[in-house]
């Protein structure tokens, strides 16, 4: 058991069951003298949600969606589909971008970085700018159709740095844009005003379709891409501060409610930031949504890591590698996709709810042993990895701004004769 959950599990003293407190100072008396650590699986219950696909891009032309509208003042619907690449499929069934698609000197949590500030920029084009056209266009640009409604860590189709680069270097482009006139029926209003018009069944009022052409221009997309990226990078340098915080929050949440059999405390724990979009002055749109992801990438990172670790140790480290591997497999699914909030908690949650249990060991010898496996440890072990992989990441974070000027520089230098 690790000295700082050792230290944290002698002050448990139980009001509501002897029972339980004997059980947890039994654990700790075989804990100390096996030192090992591990866990029963439990349930996960996930959100089920539509995945969006991290199937290699097609590139094709943009097709222009049909607008329709109610009346001579109706209010516009506008008709999409989704392609291939947004329904169907799952991300496990692909690498993940950051293995195959990273260029030198791009670490994962750039390449994620760009996936965010893409997304951010579809939304404050869509929903704020009520530019849909030149929204569509740039989902469509690379086969990311869909990807606004994303919540996962694998949604390019290519690396965060070589999307920036062929985004400014993409000539502007004309898009011709039809929308549709209804006539019969289309004035819009209540029945009676419709039937007062005598539009109602009226064969000679026919729908009719217009046309007009706007220009996308890719390399101001480009820029206000960079803009982006630069504040969200600023933001994820202080967010990553925070799992410190998170850690904390989380033992003492267990440990009251091994104490109080509840965490008496947990509806008085205010979130760190609202769900996306956000409704108030807390920074970027979807900075909610980007804390989270990032404890969800870190987590996923530090249980990878520790995997590893384990099974390049002792016999007693490599039965904790195999449990965790179990445990990932059988329970940790939603970190891969489109996946809910909390993806971290979840998982967390599942490991400190199971027992210790005792599991055999072959050792090089051909002997066996028996290794006590205890969730505490594992637990403790992953969030210090991810705290250390957290403060990598804000060193990163800070030479955001070098990227943006040696791709403005590469640029330059390939317009000059």
């Amino acid at each position: 058991l690790g000295p700082c959950a050792a230290k944290r599990m002698g002050a448990v003293t139980s009001k509501s069951g002897m029972a339980r407190r004997s059980i947890m100072c039994a654990v700790l008396s075989v804990m100390s003298a096996t030192q090992g650590a591990a866990f029963s699986p439990g349930v996960l219950s996930r959100q089920q949600r539509q995945p969006y696909s991290n199937a290699a891009a097609v590139h094709h032309r943009r097709v222009a969606p049909l607008v329709s509208f109610s009346g001579a003042n109706g209010r516009a619907v506008r008709q999409t589909s989704l392609s291939p690449f947004a329904v169907g499929g799952k991300d496990n069934e692909h690498p993940s971008p950051a293995e195959f698609n990273r260029q030198p000197g791009e670490s994962e949590i750039k390449t994620f970085l760009t996936q965010r500030a893409l997304q951010n920029l579809v939304f404050l084009l869509a929903d704020l700018g009520r530019d849909q056209i030149t929204a569509d266009w740039l989902e469509g640009w690379r086969g990311h159709e869909g990807i606004r409604h994303y919540h996962g860590l694998s949604g390019l189709h290519m690396g965060g740095r070589a999307l920036i680069a062929e985004l400014l270097r993409t000539p502007n482009e004309e898009v011709v844009v039809e929308f549709k006139r209804r006539g019969n029926g289309g004035h819009g209003g209540s029945p009676e005003r419709a039937a007062a018009m005598g539009s109602a069944g009226n064969p000679y009022l026919q729908d009719h379709v217009y046309e007009y052409k706007t220009k996308i221009e890719p390399r101001r997309l480009g820029d206000r891409l960079m803009r982006l990226r630069q504040e969200i990078s600023d933001e994820w340098r202080e967010d990553l501060e925070l799992l410190g915080n998170e850690n904390e929050e989380m033992w003492r949440s267990f440990f009251e409610t091994v104490r109080e059999n509840e965490d008496k405390l947990k509806d008085l724990q205010m979130p760190v930031y609202s769900h996306d979009p956000s409704d108030g002055p807390t920074g970027s749109t979807f900075r909610g949504g980007n804390y989270d992801l990032l404890r969800r990438l870190a987590t996923y990172k530090a249980i990878l890591h520790l995997k590893d670790v384990y099974m390049r140790g002792n016999a007693m480290e490599k039965a904790k590698g195999n449990f965790l591997d179990k445990m990932l497999t059988v329970h940790g699914g939603a970190f891969v996709g489109d996946g809910p909030y909390h993806v971290d908690k979840t998982f967390f949650g599942v490991l400190l709810e199971s027992a210790p249990y005792m599991v055999r060991s072959d050792l090089a010898d051909g002997h066996t042993s028996m290794v006590l496996l205890s969730p505490i440890s594992v637990v403790e072990d992953i969030c210090h990895i991810r705290q250390s992989i957290a403060e990598a990441w804000r060193t990163e974070l800070e030479r955001v701004s070098d990227d943006h000027l040696d791709l403005q520089r590469e640029l330059l230098q390939q317009s000059l004769p």
